[in-house]
């Protein structure tokens, strides 16, 4: 997912935060080290930005001090969409580097080549800085088999939330803080839907920033009560709750209390509507927190979406990534000391101390990280929404699918100038999703 006409896509959540969401650096791609454990040569990549490439440079020269025997090259590169294809031509060349991020969508394609090596005896092993049940459960998605075998660790993650303007909402006449009506039990849609028509109709502000993004339309659904995927097949056309949902989601962005981030002119995002208080709600992880917190005109809180059903939270959408390993490394020992090490609590603790643009995936020794200094107030419900949320569905095993699937929905309903019909496009979508399954598994 590109951005266009100034919307953030799936490819940018992955770029400015978390879990390969946290921002993410691309790193060495050059080709597996030889030697044995000690006096060892390993390469690791990822992809990421300035900012994430210099933490990541540190972090390296640090476990070199701490692990003096194990020499490691770091090659950052920034381009997202230019990674994946450079990986695994490197994979199919011999040249690729012993450990290496894999984005959500990619780590089934990893899996299906056997390019990637199984990581449970290790992580079991008495050299583990983390056991697999130190991980959040629900942050394994396309990394750990129904079997239980695992080919990928997280590396962080970005729990999604509703960033709420408090200054909007109070310059509209809303006195109502939404964090304080959910500790309350009473945040759900109708009271979104009312803020969001109340923002909208007082002037040149928006409401809630609508974004387009397979991970956003699963979260609603299942903030209705929906279940968009039975196992690897996708329901969301026959589920009733999820029709209600994106049938509530079009038909709020047709009436203009919502507004659908694609219809920004070009070079605007949701972020930047909400940075400079023309927008009351944004969806986003803690990524956006960096450049928030800068702005010393904003006042902002975060707060679980709402739900439409009986309870007061219901599964949201982590955005990850995984750290893997090469099947072909000649140095196994090395790159999985270096691999545990970057994914265990002393490595997320130190690559996200300050850095504030994502969440810990271990359970315990980092989570302090996101509530000290409470900023935002309601950070502990990114922890919530960690402990709690979704990664993804089976569509998340079929490379391209899900951009594919969101240039759908946003042709037929969320762009279209004549009135779209929900029914026919989650017909034809769910037919889509589930014939390329089906072809990805028996090819």
């Amino acid at each position: 997912m590109e951005r266009a006409g100034g919307r953030f896509t799936r490819r940018d959540f992955l770029r400015l935060g978390g879990a390969g969401v946290a921002g993410a650096s691309l790193l060495g791609l050059y080709g597996c080290g030889g030697g044995g454990s000690s006096g060892a040569q390993i390469d690791w990549a990822s992809w990421a930005n300035s900012g994430e490439a210099t933490r990541f440079r540190e972090y390296t020269d640090k476990f070199m001090q701490d692990h003096p025997d194990i020499q490691v090259t770091y090659t950052p590169t920034p381009i997202y969409d230019d990674y994946h294809p450079k990986i695994l031509t490197q994979l199919n060349g011999g040249t690729a580097p012993d450990a290496f991020y894999a984005g959500d969508i990619w780590v089934a394609q990893f899996i299906k080549n056997e390019t990637i090596k199984p990581l449970n005896k290790l992580m079991n092993g008495p050299n583990s800085a983390a056991k697999p049940e130190d991980f959040a459960d629900g942050l394994w998605g396309p990394a750990r088999l129904d079997d239980g075998t695992i080919y990928g660790v997280t590396v962080d993650c970005n729990p999604t939330v509703l960033w709420y303007n408090k200054g909007v909402l109070e310059e509209a006449g809303i006195s109502d803080d939404p964090r304080q009506i959910y500790e309350s039990g009473e945040w759900k849609w109708d009271v979104l839907l009312q803020m969001s028509e109340q923002v909208a109709s007082s002037g040149n502000t928006n409401g809630l920033m609508f974004e387009n993004g397979i991970n956003w339309f699963y979260s609603w659904c299942r903030q209705n009560g929906g279940k968009p995927f039975d196992g690897e097949t996708c329901v969301f056309n026959e589920d009733a709750k999820s029709v209600e949902a994106f049938q509530w989601m079009y038909d709020n962005i047709e009436s203009g209390a919502f507004t659908y981030a694609g219809n920004l002119p070009t070079g605007q995002t949701s972020d930047a509507q909400f940075n400079s208080n023309r927008a009351a709600f944004v969806q986003a992880g803690r990524w956006v927190l960096p450049v928030f917190k800068q702005n010393t005109s904003l006042e902002y809180d975060v707060v679980p979406f709402p739900t439409n059903t009986d309870n007061d939270m219901e599964p949201g959408w982590v955005a990850t990534a995984y750290m893997v390993m090469n099947n072909q490394t000649e140095n196994e020992k090395a790159a999985f000391e270096f691999l545990t090490n970057f994914t265990g609590p002393e490595g997320q603790s130190f690559r996200l101390q300050e850095s504030g643009n994502a969440v810990p995936s271990v359970l315990q020794g980092a989570d302090d990280l996101v509530t000290k200094g409470s900023d935002p107030e309601g950070s502990q419900y990114f922890l919530d929404v960690r402990d709690s949320g979704i990664v993804g569905y089976a569509d998340l095993t079929v490379p391209g699918l899900p951009e594919d699937i969101q240039d759908l929905f946003e042709k037929e309903l969320w762009l279209k100038n004549a009135p779209g019909d929900v029914q026919a496009t989650l017909d034809g979508a769910a037919q889509t999703i589930n014939q390329r399954i089906e072809e990805n598994r028996n090819g």
